[in-house]
């Protein structure tokens, strides 16, 4: 078990910002989902052994927290939501340093560092300082300082804070990729559904510093895009219900536009990996529902 949190409190001083936590994850990707103050932030920082529980327990690689902080933190990277950068160096020097701090060798160090920002899109853009960056590539340099020493587990705070529609998607791309062909666990913080339905394995919707709900969804590779290059619905999965998102929009659209016609062929395609999904589980639904997207107007 990557990380047990068992009835957790945790919080500053006094003050309690997660009330009565219990959750299991065990790798793919989890996404946290609530609005700002929820406890998202304060979450990842107890599973890094920076805020000891208040109450309750937490075991990240079945090592308990905090007298294991250290250790477990050398296992982990760390994307957070606030810059944190060195003014007056290249990016390259910069995520060279962090794989030092993370205890690789200085050549290693500066070799992962071309290496993983190549990875992330800023291989041209390496040798520039961070402070000409636009905040759509300090995005990824911070993606890329957190992947530079290859940590088991991976912690994402708002990935795509500041990004364009071309820049999330992007970088939702790499957290897939990141997850399901390198095998690093992943953790995404955010108060976008869109990005957490886009990529997570198992949904932990928080709120007001509590578990409000968690749901099991079924991975489906590659599915992200059809073939015009827009996004497929993605399927989420947690018995009793499986609940397909926005599929019906297609109610809104002009009947043999292209649009239509290209959503069409998506829920056909969702459908046939809902069949698929039933037979491997062997967990059929008692109730489907394709849910249309409300647009509320000033």
């Amino acid at each position: 078990m990557l990380i047990n949190l068992r009835h957790l409190d945790a919080g500053y001083g006094n003050r309690r910002v997660l009330t009565d936590v219990s959750l299991q994850f065990q790798g793919g990707v989890a996404g946290l989902l609530g609005p700002n103050g929820a406890g998202k932030s304060t979450l990842l920082k107890t599973i890094m052994g920076f805020l000891p529980p208040l109450a309750g327990e937490i075991t990240v690689f079945d090592q308990p927290l905090p007298a294991n902080a250290l250790d477990v933190r050398s296992r982990i990277g760390y994307m957070p939501e606030t810059e944190s950068f060195i003014p007056g160096i290249s990016t390259v020097q910069f995520v060279a340093y962090m794989a030092r701090l993370s205890g690789l060798p200085a050549e290693a160090a500066m070799e992962r560092a071309h290496e993983v920002l190549q990875y992330v899109g800023l291989g041209e853009a390496r040798y520039r300082n961070l402070e000409t960056y636009s905040l759509g590539m300090k995005q990824r340099a911070k993606l890329a300082q957190a992947i530079v020493h290859d940590p088991t587990l991976l912690l994402l705070d708002e990935p795509t804070n500041g990004m364009d529609p071309q820049g999330r998607r992007e970088m939702l791309k790499l957290v897939d990729d990141l997850a399901h062909r390198k095998g690093m666990a992943v953790i995404l913080c955010s108060h976008l559904l869109q990005d957490v339905e886009n990529v997570a394995d198992q949904v932990v919707v928080l709120g007001n510093g509590r578990v409000i709900s968690r749901e099991i969804r079924a991975h489906i590779p590659d599915a992200s895009t059809d073939d015009e290059g827009a996004a497929a619905p993605k399927i989420a999965s947690g018995p009793p219900d499986m609940c397909c998102a926005s599929a019906a929009m297609r109610r809104n659209l002009r009947d043999g536009s292209p649009r239509r016609r290209a959503c069409e062929r998506r829920c056909s395609r969702t459908l046939a990996r809902l069949s698929s999904c039933f037979q491997q589980t062997h967990s059929p639904p008692q109730r489907l529902s394709f849910v249309r997207q409300s647009r509320q107007t000033s």
